[in-house]
């Protein structure tokens, strides 16, 4: 689910956490799989918190594999470009400008004081929390004001010792993914990453879990 194209709803951090317990149901059959989060903007928020839900756990479900798109990892952000300088430098960029991100926010998380949560803004977690979550691929676009945020999320893992890899696409505003009518292929496009990258595990079926209000839990092998 993007937050640009589909706006957000205070709802789906509530299936968020169904989605965890979907997981905590499925601990048998998780026992035997391969799974990861992997979601864009928004949806990569939520990713990134149920990774390290999933870590907190007890036991902890084993994801594999976490890949990010231009996802929002702090919703701490200001227009003024502390701390995140992508959001000045950026805030004439197509669609995603920082008063439209801001309305989002508010949408998202009402109460002011939830928004250092780190079950709102991942990036904000402790240290020791990075460390227990498994590697990741990061992309985030030069001209999204988002951009700042998921390069500093990937820093934090790599200085917690998680393998990470961070792409940064020149010239690229954050819907670089809707421009041509291919983010419904995205999916398609982890798939094959991941069957064929040497960062991740190579020739074993993984299950992915990504999240968008209109088609709920689903998932793809």
């Amino acid at each position: 689910m993007g937050m640009g194209t589909r706006g957000i709803h205070t709802r789906n951090r509530h299936e968020a956490h169904r989605c965890r317990r979907y997981l905590q149901a499925c601990r048998l059959i998780l026992k035997f799989s391969r799974m990861l989060m992997a979601e864009t903007c928004s949806g990569g928020n939520l990713a990134a918190v149920l990774t390290h839900k999933a870590a907190q756990l007890y036991p902890p479900i084993p994801l594999i594999f976490q890949l990010l798109i231009v996802p929002v990892t702090d919703n701490t952000a200001s227009a003024s470009g502390i701390p995140h300088a992508s959001w000045r430098e950026n805030k004439h960029a197509p669609w995603l400008t920082p008063a439209r991100m801001l309305w989002f926010r508010r949408q998202y998380l009402p109460h002011e004081q939830t928004r250092a949560r780190w079950d709102a803004s991942p990036l904000l977690a402790q240290d020791e929390m990075f460390s227990k979550v498994p590697k990741a691929w990061i992309a985030v676009a030069e001209l999204d004001i988002l951009r700042d945020e998921g390069i500093a999320y990937g820093n934090k893992l790599l200085t917690a010792g998680v393998p990470a890899e961070i792409n940064t696409y020149k010239g690229a505003p954050h819907t670089i993914m809707a421009m041509d009518g291919t983010h419904r292929l995205y999916m398609m496009i982890i798939l094959v990453y991941s069957i064929y990258s040497p960062f991740c595990v190579q020739g074993k079926p993984m299950h992915f879990m990504w999240w968008c209000p209109s088609l709920q839990l689903r998932s793809a092998c």
